[in-house]
């Protein structure tokens, strides 16, 4: 909601674990064994454009006719029934 027809939240190109990207952090071999394991597969790389990114997003499908009234049909729904334990005070609220 809110974000431009780009959008901006993509998932990362990855690049490999360095050692050098984390300097003057001192890990122990140990440390660092355990964070290669971690990150096999690689670390984000921020330099470089997400997957996907640049692409325009699909607009939200619209319910309304071509004059801007909503469209409606189909049958009413029956009343909701709610499986044994969920009238408990706990769910209340959460219908009505």
């Amino acid at each position: 909601a809110g974000a431009d027809e780009f959008a901006t939240n993509f998932e990362c190109r990855l690049k490999p674990f360095n050692r050098e990207d984390y300097a003057p952090i001192p890990f122990t071999d140990e440390q660092w064994t355990q964070l290669e394991t971690l990150y096999a597969n690689g670390v984000c790389d921020y330099s470089q454009p997400g997957l996907g990114e640049g692409t325009k997003t699909i607009p939200w499908l619209t319910y309304q006719d071509g004059n801007g009234g909503v469209i409606t049909g189909g049958k009413t729904l029956p009343a909701a029934t709610f499986p044994a334990g969920w009238g408990s005070p706990a769910f209340s609220g959460f219908w009505q």
